[in-house]
């Protein structure tokens, strides 16, 4: 299983009945330092996350 696979299983399952994990402390970080420079519009304006990563991929 690499990152990808665990976020499209994490996706759906709550907090509640699966709690916060270290794998996802390994998400977070590399969301942290991911570059979205290029990907975020120039006028400051509000992205989803989703739609970021769009952009990134």
């Amino acid at each position: 299983m690499n990152l990808f696979d665990y976020l499209e299983w994490r996706c759906d399952v709550p907090f509640s009945v699966n709690p916060f994990q270290e794998v996802d402390n390994l998400v977070l970080a590399k969301l942290v330092y991911t570059d979205f420079k290029d990907i975020l519009p120039p006028d400051g304006s509000e992205v989803s996350l989703s739609d970021a990563c769009q952009g990134f991929f």
